[in-house]
């Protein structure tokens, strides 16, 4: 869970895109693989969870439980993952744009260069 929370923080940061875009984007699919890499624990979770509810332990109230705030954490971590495709997939757009821009503008130096 502390994994989790660590990064719910990491996806809900506001790094300033414009300034360094190709390290955001490398953190961000570092942050991909890690959570790819977790899915396996948080199906061993839910398949003990199920194991201990199944045989009728004391346990199975607080099992349900916890075994429902992962999930609904484990959930929330992939809509903040969501949400920061998006604003990565934004944030890329903006650049090309700029970038577009500033070749069209050094296009238009050339010329009037050129003509004068």
């Amino acid at each position: 869970e502390g994994w989790m929370m660590d990064k719910e923080e990491s996806l809900k940061s506001k790094e300033s895109l414009a300034d360094n875009m190709e390290a955001v984007r490398k953190k961000f699919e570092n942050l991909l693989t890690s959570l790819a890499a977790n899915k396996g624990r948080l199906d061993s979770i839910n398949n003990l969870a199920g194991e201990i509810i199944k045989e009728g332990s004391s346990q199975t109230d607080k099992v349900k439980r916890r075994q429902q705030e992962i999930n609904r954490r484990w959930e929330n971590l992939n809509k903040l993952k969501l949400d920061k495709e998006k604003s990565l997939e934004g944030a890329s757009s903006i650049e090309m744009f700029k970038s577009t821009c500033d070749e069209l503008q050094e296009w238009i130096k050339d010329k009037k260069e050129t003509l004068a």
